[in-house]
């Protein structure tokens, strides 16, 4: 496949980019017994728990992600798996991946295996992830960017100190002046 769908996976915790679950069309989700289709047909509409065995393309290894739950959006008719940690350590960035996903043992819906199509998994840049949140240039002792989780400028996200005269020992005394800045330091997310 050229262009397969791209699963992006955070860089920390603050990362705006990445992508929270894996969505499936509801005519994918079936009952194996009729064919049957398991959200819109009202045969099951809250979640199933599920595995999803992960071949990755390019190294040829098989990796498990367990104890899943697919859930139902009936407004949309859309599945959705959350991208937890077991999904994020069964993915290898920059690695094409196909995938099986199956009912869990135990569970009583009676799913049928389906297919995930060709992925390719990335990680975007921390900068593609800053660059898209509001800032002001703060100046005093430190001088500072400060990235912000939303536009009232109450939750700072990330910092970098911001110089003037391009040797980085002295801080910036007005925007105008900043001629370069420190690293980017992540603050979190809270």
């Amino acid at each position: 496949m050229k262009h397969p769908q791209v699963i992006h996976l955070p860089i920390d915790a603050g990362d705006l980019l990445a992508d929270q679950y894996l969505v499936f069309d509801g005519d994918n989700v079936l009952r194996d017994s009729d064919q049957k289709r398991i959200g819109i047909e009202g045969i099951e509409t809250s979640s199933i728990p599920v595995n999803i065995a992960f071949f990755d393309v390019t190294s040829g290894a098989i990796t498990n992600a367990t104890d899943l739950e697919i859930a139902y959006d009936t407004n949309i008719d859309m599945w959705k798996i959350q991208i937890d940690d077991d999904i994020k350590a069964a993915l290898t960035e920059n690695h094409k991946f196909v995938g099986r996903v199956t009912e869990a043992v135990g569970s009583s819906v009676g799913m049928r295996p389906f297919k995930l199509n060709e992925f390719v998994v990335e990680r975007p840049s921390l900068e593609e992830t800053w660059m898209m949140l509001p800032y002001q240039v703060e100046i005093g002792s430190p001088s500072m960017i400060v990235w912000y989780k939303d536009i009232y400028w109450n939750k700072p996200m990330y910092y970098a100190h911001v110089y003037e005269g391009g040797v980085g020992t002295t801080y910036a005394s007005s925007p105008e002046k900043v001629t370069h800045r420190g690293p980017v330091v992540f603050v979190g997310n809270d």
